[in-house]
């Protein structure tokens, strides 16, 4: 079965619904995808080819999409900016109003004018909450408590009198409580669909690069083969996740051969070291059997004390071999380290000049 063309996208023009148009798009891509594979089956498009043009024309419709989210944001938040104007104007009626009536009235309009703003400070700080993707940082959550708190007292103090009547069947014509929490409502919406189609939109990026990726190692593995710069025994290929960094780089003595030395080298320590405390210990006997006190407690304490140092001797010299080989050991490794990174430093320049000289003359990737 042959491809055929590839399927046309919708328009935001067809829908002007945003739950529609998103339902459109979805089964567009999904349309998309499967032009792609029947491309990929009749032989029409390789495999890299139709997988880049159908991931192409995925980011385009989900762009649309994005620019739709867009407008219909933007004509939202146009709305409650005439809805806003309306209350306004509302507000400025009734203090007008009120100044005429007597203190009373005077004192229920600045009620009604304090409601009424406090309500378009509501809206304000509802649009700018959901600008912040629904997210309200501390100083907003608390700025909001006092509005609802100051909403709620004012709307209970209202009561039954002509002036205060009329005041109250003005707010509840205007219809500002309702339009503000469809107006959230439907912001919310949006931004939630704004945050998808943006995750879907970085999908498809994710996957064109990886189409585009796998494109350009198979290039660059065929010019490496035409150039006999692969390996014949299963060894890895430049450019195809060779780092260098893993080979070891020998130089002088191996680990066995360092150790076998500082085992010599310790050896050597503890005979000096028992010599020199033999040589005490004869000393100390001489010195005991002159006064005519071997066998007493001071020579006791005395040959304890040549014991002790001469322990303390081992140990200081073990702690020294101990340190010297570790130092040696982050020695070695700083250099294999840095003998991997010079090594792949030079493997990414011989595969950037062969993969400048892998493109097609048009200077296009694929």
């Amino acid at each position: 079965m042959a491809a055929g063309p590839m399927p046309i996208p919708p328009r935001w023009s067809d829908y002007q619904n945003i739950d529609t148009f998103r339902a459109a798009t979805e089964a567009y891509q999904a349309q998309v995808q499967a032009w792609s594979a029947a491309a990929i089956a009749d032989g029409s498009l390789s495999e890299t080819q139709a997988t880049v043009a159908a991931n192409q024309a995925i980011a385009a419709s989900q762009n649309a999409a994005n620019q739709a989210v867009a407008t219909t944001q933007a004509g939202a938040q146009t709305g409650a900016a005439t809805t806003a104007a309306n209350a306004q104007t509302a507000a400025a009626n009734i203090q007008a109003g009120a100044q005429t009536g007597v203190a009373s009235t005077q004192a229920t309009a600045q009620r009604d004018v304090a409601n009424i703003q406090a309500q378009n400070a509501l809206a304000v700080l509802n649009a700018q909450i959901q600008g912040q993707s629904g997210m309200a940082t501390a100083e907003q959550a608390a700025e909001m408590a006092r509005l609802q708190a100051t909403l709620s007292g004012q709307l209970g103090q209202i009561s039954a009198t002509g002036t205060q009547q009329q005041a109250l069947q003005a707010l509840q014509n205007t219809g500002q409580l309702q339009q503000i929490g469809a107006t959230g409502t439907e912001q919310r919406s949006l931004a939630g669909y704004q945050n998808t189609l943006q995750q879907d939109t970085e999908q498809q990026r994710y996957l064109r690069a990886v189409a585009e990726q796998s494109a350009a190692n198979t290039r660059m593995d065929e010019m490496l083969a035409s150039l006999g710069l692969t390996g014949t025994g299963g060894g890895t290929p430049l450019g195809a996740g060779a780092t260098g960094a893993e080979i070891p780089y020998q130089s002088g003595a191996t680990d066995a051969q360092e150790l076998s030395a500082e085992d010599a080298a310790f050896a050597r320590a503890k005979d000096k070291i028992g010599l020199a405390s033999r040589a005490g210990m004869d000393s100390l006997s001489q010195q005991m059997a002159s006064r005519g006190i071997t066998g007493s407690g001071v020579e006791a304490q005395g040959l304890g004390n040549l014991y002790q140092a001469g322990m303390g001797e081992i140990g200081n010299t073990a702690r020294e071999q101990a340190l010297s080989s570790l130092q040696r050991r982050y020695q070695v490794n700083d250099r294999n380290t840095a003998a991997g990174l010079t090594k792949r430093a030079q493997d990414i320049g011989i595969v950037q000049s062969l993969a400048s000289l892998s493109k097609p003359t048009g200077g296009g990737v694929y």
